[in-house]
């Protein structure tokens, strides 16, 4: 199929959820929060209904053996972003050298610092986000990572540059392989992601659900160990 003839260039409904299962593995009563992201609210992505809060929260109180489940129902509308005006010289370099520097892989649970990303040099989305972000501000240049997922379940992340400029270089070094069908490249991100969240240094990173445990009693240690938890991202084109 021609690029330009996929579903990504245009705008894209869907209905999504994100369900949250928590078990309680342990042998005692436990007071557990379930905070849970939900989607952003921008001039490219709609959501209804509109979340007021970055995330929502979910009491449980579970016995042993006990497991209780959460969902976040939501319908929301994407358009693809394309940048129409002139790249800086300093942007381009910087998103040239990380395409050229890492490689994609060893996906991890959070997120690599820049650091982490020059040592390893074999990262996954966030590792080249992160290491771009790092190259932007050499040049004072602002720029958050947006963490979400793609349409199809899975966990992604990529830029915004002054606001304005999406850049995905994970992306846009798969593609240049050709081991990748996904939209992202520096001025272009199309319409099969959903964004959850935007991350500077010094920001908390929120991409997906976790618990806050409580202690009950005089309980203050070993607690999230004793229970399990899994979550859940189901996506349908509306």
């Amino acid at each position: 199929m021609l690029d330009f003839l996929r579903s990504y260039n245009r705008s894209q409904k869907y209905k999504a959820e994100i369900r949250v299962e928590v078990e309680n593995i342990g042998t005692k009563t436990k007071l557990v929060t379930v905070v849970v992201p939900v989607p952003l609210m921008t001039s490219y992505q709609i959501t209804t209904p509109v979340f007021k809060k970055q995330t929502m929260e979910f009491d449980l109180e579970l016995k042993p053996n006990e497991k209780e489940a959460v969902s976040v129902i939501f319908d929301v509308s994407v358009k693809p972003r394309r940048f129409t005006g002139k790249i800086v010289p300093e942007i381009i370099r910087a998103n040239e050298f990380v395409i050229s520097y890492l490689k994609y892989g060893n996906p991890i649970d959070g997120l690599y610092t820049a650091d982490e990303a020059r040592e390893k040099r074999i990262v996954d989305c966030g590792g080249f986000d992160a290491l771009l972000q790092d190259e932007l501000l050499k040049n004072n240049i602002e720029s958050k990572i947006v963490a979400g997922f793609w349409s199809d379940g899975k966990m992604h992340a990529w830029l915004e540059i002054e606001g304005d400029l999406p850049a995905d270089p994970s992306m846009e070094y798969l593609r240049r392989q050709s081991r990748t069908k996904k939209s992202g490249q520096l001025g272009f991100v199309g319409s099969d992601r959903i964004a959850f969240s935007e991350w500077k240094p010094g920001d908390e990173f929120l991409q997906k659900p976790h618990l806050v445990v409580k202690p009950l009693s005089s309980e203050l240690s070993g607690l999230t160990t004793k229970l399990h938890y899994e979550h859940y991202f189901y996506c349908t084109r509306a």
